[in-house]
């Protein structure tokens, strides 16, 4: 009886530790960036040579950031060119190089990240700024636009994962209409504010530096501000409109890519990971409870329902347009498609048929420009 009662204690503890080591891992997944796929890349000319993946075979052009032995610089790449099954490598049009020679070779990263800088984007219109925020200064990027047409600003903040880089995609949109633009980093994105481990609140308190970019804006001239809000960006874009000291001078969010449900999305991440359901629940439980929020340099849990109320509750009253492809492989589209029907007068949905998270401008930048353009024009003013 004795034995049987040690070996059931001893099952018990192992089931525990098992359970704590995977809320711990899946939590830091969520919260931590974590680093992409290395691939080996090889450029001269007017080619670049990748290795053949889905994503690297997608239609579009992409940004390439590759490290040498010399040096750290970006790629731009356009077209495929060819395809070449046997070797498992391809070929891109290379349309243009960035702090790396003419040709070479290094490991890089396949990523949206179209413009290495905002140079690249508004050669001659654009400034460096520092917005003063709640956790400390944030630096931003004005850029002005060629013909100044609207007293609005137009706010771009980035995913979780990257930097303010990402937000320059919807700079050409905003330009378009006479914005102008102000794209700012935030909290532990590895140019905000420092937070321990660089962990994200996934919009619970990076709100705070979006409510302070709208200020900042406010301050410069802005009779208003639309936000531009990129993957988990949307989620601090919606609690700034809820809570935020300026949200009443937030006049409409167009979302790309959103995450507007924490729950759902890291249950996806658990799908993709062939675990059950109820795995990406408890991952979800795990960053709700302090002691492990705070193994992870989060000063406070994550509560996720509070993310979801903020989401709805400025959704409801502010005019929101989501930008969003169906084949999203880490932002379920039905999250999408949830809060639009949810708010049928306040919330639009654009859906677009893209690989990859967020590569909607990336694949189809003219579809993507016209939809906002279109969206916002068409907005009381």
């Amino acid at each position: 009886m004795t034995a049987l009662i040690t070996t059931v204690a001893v099952c018990a503890a192992t089931l525990l530790m098992a359970a704590s080591a995977y809320l711990w891992l899946s939590a830091r997944k969520v919260v931590r960036s974590r680093p992409a796929r290395r691939l080996e890349v090889r450029w001269e000319g007017a080619r670049v040579e990748l290795p053949t993946t889905q994503l690297t075979r997608a239609p579009g052009k992409y940004g390439v950031w590759v490290s040498t032995s010399a040096a750290t610089g970006h790629l731009l790449v356009g077209d495929v060119i060819e395809d070449n099954r046997e070797t498992g490598r391809l070929t891109r049009e290379l349309v243009s190089v960035a702090g790396l020679q003419d040709r070479g070779r290094g490991w890089g990263d396949f990523t949206g990240q179209l413009y290495p800088g905002p140079e690249t984007v508004a050669p001659s219109r654009w400034g460096s700024v520092t917005v003063p925020a709640s956790a400390g200064f944030c630096p931003g990027w004005t850029v002005s636009p060629p013909q100044l047409k609207s007293s609005l600003w137009a706010v771009h903040v980035h995913g979780i994962g990257t930097t303010r880089r990402t937000a320059l995609r919807t700079v050409p949109v905003s330009d378009q209409l006479g914005m102008t633009s102000l794209v700012v980093s935030l909290r532990g994105d590895s140019e905000g504010p420092p937070v321990p481990g660089n962990s994200s609140t996934l919009g619970a308190t990076e709100w705070e530096d979006v409510d302070a970019a709208v200020a900042f804006a406010v301050a410069g001239g802005a009779s208003g501000v639309v936000l531009f809000a990129w993957s988990m960006g949307a989620s601090a874009a919606f609690m700034a409109a809820y809570r935020g000291d300026n949200r009443a001078w937030i006049r409409a969010v167009v979302a790309i890519a959103p995450v507007t449900d924490w729950l759902e999305t890291v249950r996806a991440g658990a799908r993709r990971a062939h675990l059950p359901k109820f795995m990406g629940s408890m991952t979800a439980w795990g960053l709700g409870q302090n002691l492990i929020a705070r193994s992870l340099g989060l000063q406070e849990s994550i509560n996720f329902s509070d993310l979801r109320q903020a989401t709805e509750a400025a959704a409801e009253h502010l005019p929101t347009l989501i930008v969003h492809s169906e084949l999203d492989p880490q932002v379920p589209f039905a999250t999408s498609q949830r809060l639009a029907a949810s708010h049928p007068s306040s919330v639009q949905l654009r859906a677009f048929q893209t690989l990859g998270h967020a590569w909607e401008f990336n694949a189809d930048p003219a579809g993507f420009n016209s939809t906002i353009s279109q969206w916002l024009c068409g907005l009381p003013q």
